[in-house]
């Protein structure tokens, strides 16, 4: 499965290894006047993205570009003018599986008997009780890539810190970035994923 990610349209050079979202709590307890506790439940508070980037500094084979290489400075004067723009911007996620990577994955969750099993993934031990990999395993074989789902969100750039150390990434940048969520509809909150 490949990712991209997308910062105000831009595409980011090599996809960060994790992502964490934390969608935050606005719930309220009341005490009650036997000793209990009730709770008051309230819409969720924005959600908050995190993830690390690597800039690399040469054209590396893993990295990819909407166009041609970047040199890190080009995706820090994005960070900064994301930062003091004043104004929220689209972060998007795209996960997409390739036709080789969808057969794979079917083939493992079909119901094949141990030899043909074996024959497509090399393990024989890949009994299967999925509808949705079959639908892989057709749409899978045109050879083309299947988009699975993408994340969707209007945030602004929290926080981010740059990190230099040419003993672990030599002429490389590394970058936490800290995305907060834009409500773009009344009190609307919380993560869109659409498969």
């Amino acid at each position: 499965m490949q990712y991209y990610f997308y910062l105000d349209k831009v595409l980011m050079p090599v996809t960060p290894a994790s992502m964490r979202v934390k969608i935050k709590n606005k719930n309220e307890t009341l005490d009650l006047a036997n000793g209990g506790e009730w709770p008051v439940l309230q819409p969720a508070g924005l959600t908050e993205v995190q993830f690390d980037l690597l800039l690399p500094a040469s054209p590396y084979p893993f990295a990819v570009y909407s166009g041609s290489f970047q040199e890190p400075g080009y995706f820090l004067d994005l960070f900064q003018r994301l930062k003091t723009g004043g104004a929220p911007f689209p972060f998007l996620v795209i996960r997409t599986l390739t036709a080789e990577t969808a057969l794979k994955f079917a083939a493992r969750l079909l119901p094949y008997s141990a030899d043909i099993a074996k024959a497509i993934t090399g393990d024989e031990n890949t009994a299967i009780r999925s509808s949705h990999a079959r639908t892989l395993l057709r749409n899978g074989i045109s050879g083309e890539t299947a988009v699975l789902s993408d994340t969707s969100m209007t945030v602004t750039l929290e926080e981010y810190e740059i990190v230099e150390d040419a003993e672990k990434y030599g002429r490389d940048f590394y970058v936490s970035l800290t995305l907060r969520q834009y409500p773009t509809t009344g009190g609307e909150t919380g993560v869109y994923t659409k498969k």
